[in-house]
């Protein structure tokens, strides 16, 4: 399934929402059950105001991070707001801080698209991770944030390497086995 087509559905089912919340309080006004008739009004309004309203707010803050944004897959504020939502952050922001080091825009060393690509799936996995919570899966974070703190590692050493590339050969021996190194752990990355 691609995000058009998640976008889409993601769509259709707030359609389907809104037009559920809009028909529950006239189903709960004409249910023979008075205690019946107040579950469904309760459930309206749980609906109108807790999902749907945390939804419109999602939809009218663009600009909050990445982390916040994700109601198409299904992971929402309350999701992160947790010792491993903290974890998802820190991932979050080294992976934001990865993209801005110059070896990787300027070396040419990798790929940048198929880097990037690898990134966001790595950033993502940890967001759905964080979400889940509990003990497997602050295991989970802790094993992804080992393995993007040598990721880390490497393009800060192939960031030191190449901005003292015209220092001389050995500067630039230096380059070639920092960008060698680097180059392993983005393939590991996604390993």
């Amino acid at each position: 399934m691609t995000e058009s087509d998640l976008e889409t559905r993601v769509e259709q089912l707030t359609r389907d929402l809104r037009r559920l919340a809009s028909e529950l309080p006239q189903v709960a006004a004409e249910h023979p059950d008075s205690a019946r008739g107040r579950d469904f009004s309760a459930a309206a309004r749980v609906l109108a105001e807790g999902v749907l309203g945390r939804l419109d707010g999602a939809l009218a803050n663009p600009s909050a991070g990445p982390a916040r944004r994700l109601h198409h897959c299904y992971v929402v504020d309350r999701d992160l707001d947790s010792p491993e939502g903290e974890l998802a952050g820190r991932v979050v922001d080294g992976c934001r801080a990865l993209q801005a080091s110059r070896v990787l825009g300027d070396g040419g060393f990798v790929d940048t698209y198929n880097f990037e690509k690898k990134l966001n799936g790595f950033r993502w996995r940890a967001l759905v991770a964080a979400a889940g919570r509990g003990e497997h899966a602050r295991t989970d974070l802790l094993a992804q944030l080992d393995r993007f703190e040598a990721l880390a590692a490497a393009v800060l050493g192939a960031d030191v390497a190449f901005r003292e590339r015209s220092n001389g050969p050995a500067a630039r021996a230096r380059l070639t086995a920092a960008a060698q190194a680097m180059t392993a752990e983005i393939q590991a990355l996604t390993a």
